[in-house]
């Protein structure tokens, strides 16, 4: 009978020890009354707010899709190299051709930007430059059936990434500031 209860006693323990760093891990992100983001934590990308910034430490081969389950949400006031501008629901009257989603997606990302960045047709090509430059482009999305692409159906995230560096300050202030 003591084995039995040494045996058990020792389950429980390891079962609250992996609790413990699951939630540890996985750690949801803590966010104010404003909805700002003042604590890092773990989230999936799609759970991000607009405006919400994360830090990631891979860089992806160009144009090659990537999974992302879940990032470091971090507030955009600590290191991080990418901030979500833009969410959609779907995508906004898709074509027929399925290889044209992306480009779809992608061109609503940016014209969003120019909103959220409150850049216009005012702004300096020297600065516009700068800032293409220093910044790029990244669309989450689910996948459409069994392929790579883009479901045109389903929502998407436009993220502005900086992968030479990591900055304390949101993009949004890049055209005020400058």
């Amino acid at each position: 009978m003591p084995n039995e209860i040494s045996t058990l006693v020792k389950r429980i323990g390891l079962f609250l020890i992996a609790v413990a760093i699951f939630f540890w891990i996985y750690q949801d992100p803590k966010r104010d009354e404003s909805g700002a983001i003042v604590e890092s934590g773990n989230i999936n990308p799609f759970d991000l707010y607009v405006g919400d910034c994360y830090a990631e430490n891979f860089a992806p081969a160009d144009d090659e899709p990537f999974d992302v389950s879940n990032v470091e949400a971090v507030p955009c006031s600590d290191p991080h190299n990418n901030e979500i501008i833009a969410k959609f629901d779907k995508l906004e009257n898709p074509t027929a051709i399925q290889e044209d989603w992306f480009d779809q997606a992608y061109d609503q990302c940016w014209l969003d930007a120019s909103y959220y960045l409150e850049y216009s047709e005012k702004t300096p090509d020297s600065e516009l430059e700068r800032f293409n430059n220093l910044y790029s482009m990244n669309v989450l999305y689910y996948k459409y059936k069994d392929t790579d692409g883009l479901d045109p159906n389903k929502n998407f995230v436009c993220v502005l990434v900086n992968r030479d560096v990591m900055t304390n300050i949101s993009v949004r202030s890049f055209f005020i500031s400058n």
